[in-house]
């Protein structure tokens, strides 16, 4: 008896949970502000983490493990595209590095002469000559070159020709294969025609297979076997994950079970749920018209009403 109200309690507070967070925005899933930084985001994100995992609520059947598992995942939804939002919104750094230079000043009082490391100024060429130096203003001589260039030997002037000789041969041998096109293939050597007629047969198979089970859920659907119906949805979602029409019907087909059951509040979020994935399924909007007049119809004025009527 305790586990079950355990369990109740449990599937209560994931259903509140899990209403507050099926339309709220991102920041609002993880109680934030839309300023908020890398550092709280992920502080709130595992605070969710720690008080909403699915393994915490194992124990107290699947329908909790479900919630568990859904307010998980919108919960991580709300911390990726948060953290993506921060960092395309950072403003991106607009100063530059300057470069640092080290202009060295001249000391006051020296000249800009060249000096070795001893400290004294370079001689310039006129103040060596003063003092004697003979080849100070002696410009270096340059002997020019008279007389015809000398050619290279014979046997390697004919081994250069004979090279040129090769490589116009082979480019023009080149620039007629070229205008002539690929020489055309033996039939014998064109290789079979592929045979895929077993993997159309094997796919038309699927495709029959998955046409069938989709048949059957819904006669069940129609039937009013809601819990069969969702497991048999459920089976081709997981199956097809691409396709939103299981998804809906899965919903849907959740939403009945909840109905039927007697369930107003869960049947009314399955029934929002199919319509997220698919907004214009017919079927989730009447059952929804359906359960708003019945509500409607079982308040106060409807019992007045009826009561007059009588």
């Amino acid at each position: 008896m305790g586990d079950t109200k355990d369990r109740e309690g449990s599937l209560g507070v994931l259903h509140a949970e899990l209403a507050r967070i099926a339309s709220a925005t991102y920041p609002v899933r993880l109680k934030l502000s839309a300023e908020a930084s890398k550092r709280e985001i992920r502080i709130a994100f595992l605070a969710v983490v720690r008080e909403f995992h699915p393994h915490r609520f194992a124990h107290h059947g699947s329908d909790c493990e479900r919630v568990a598992n859904e307010i998980f995942l919108a919960a991580k939804e709300a911390h990726d595209e948060m953290l993506i939002a921060t960092v395309t919104a950072a403003p991106k750094s607009t100063k530059r590095r300057k470069r640092r230079t080290s202009a060295r000043k001249k000391p006051a009082g020296r000249k800009s002469s060249v000096r070795f490391r001893s400290g004294k100024a370079k001689p310039t060429p006129v103040q060596r000559a003063e003092a004697g130096d003979k080849t100070a203003l002696m410009r270096p001589l340059v002997v020019p070159v008279t007389g015809p260039v000398p050619k290279a030997p014979t046997a390697l002037r004919e081994r250069s020709a004979a090279k040129r000789r090769a490589a116009n041969e082979q480019s023009a041998a080149n620039e007629q294969s070229a205008a002539k096109g690929p020489p055309a293939a033996a039939e014998d050597d064109a290789p079979p025609p592929a045979d895929h007629s077993g993997l159309v047969a094997m796919l038309a198979s699927q495709e029959e297979a998955k046409l069938s089970a989709y048949r059957d859920a819904t006669k069940l659907l129609r039937k009013g076997r809601a819990a069969e119906a969702r497991e048999a949805f459920r089976d081709l979602a997981v199956a097809n994950p691409s396709d939103k029409r299981y998804r809906t019907y899965m919903h849907f087909a959740w939403g009945r079970e909840h109905e039927l059951a007697g369930r107003v509040e869960q049947a009314t979020t399955e029934y929002q749920r199919a319509l997220n994935v698919t907004p214009t399924f017919s079927p989730a909007l009447e059952a929804l018209e359906t359960l708003s007049s019945v509500a409607d119809r079982s308040g106060v004025f409807g019992r007045l009403f009826r009561g007059r009527q009588k």
